[in-house]
């Protein structure tokens, strides 16, 4: 700008020389305070530097107040962000919770329809109506298998069927779900005993028979 200042004063030609020596102080006096010149053509940046260079207090006021807002802004779009997403999963957990207290429900309305059916299987049990009491057991225990209920009443399917081994092992997993449910308890302590009285007296009679089988030697 100085050059240009400098320039047109000593232009060789009059029409590009400063009319007056007012004209010329003026652009000198722009100059100094940071102002365009009046002849000159600016861009739109230089005009915008010149004009922060003039005002460095307010620009840079409001290059602060520029910066809050963008990073209140970013702020603010963050937590929106963080809250629909807190929302999605309060409501996906909400779900997971419904339908699992669907699925229990089922569950128990399953059980207990193989319940009244081991109920009715009559003395001797039906097989027939055993296996039916089975099915809607299994599928309970499909729907879910967090309850002791379902392999206490499998056990005692199996039980009804004579099928010892499978009852044991079914009442045991009752017990392992939970260990307070004391009808796996109480079926698997009494079927164990049983077996083991079984055992005793197996081996009492083992032990009372005959050492011979052709009779006494005379």
């Amino acid at each position: 700008e100085l050059d240009a200042i400098v320039l047109r004063a000593m232009a060789r030609r009059k029409e590009d020389r400063y009319p007056d020596v007012g004209r010329m102080r003026e652009d000198l006096a722009a100059f100094l305070d940071g102002r365009p010149l009046a002849d000159l053509a600016y861009s739109w940046t230089e005009r915008t530097a010149k004009w922060v260079r003039r005002h460095r207090a307010p620009a840079a006021i409001a290059a602060i107040a520029a910066v809050s807002l963008a990073v209140a802004g970013a702020l603010d779009y963050w937590r929106v962000d963080r809250e629909r997403a807190v929302a999605v999963e309060a409501r996906g957990e909400a779900e997971r919770l419904l339908e699992a207290s669907r699925r229990r429900e089922e569950a128990l309305r399953s059980l207990e329809r193989g319940r009244l059916a081991l109920e009715e299987a009559g003395v001797p049990p039906s097989r027939v109506r055993v296996d039916a009491a089975r099915g809607a057991i299994e599928r309970g225990i499909a729907l879910d298998s967090g309850l002791a209920l379902g392999p206490y009443l499998l056990g005692r399917a199996h039980e009804l069927l004579g099928e010892l081994d499978e009852a044991r092992a079914a009442w045991r997993r009752a017990a392992a779900i939970d260990p307070d449910f004391a009808p796996a308890r109480f079926r698997l302590g009494r079927l164990l005993l049983a077996l083991a009285g079984e055992r005793l007296l197996a081996a009492i009679e083992e032990d009372a028979s005959p050492a011979w089988t052709n009779g006494p030697d005379l």
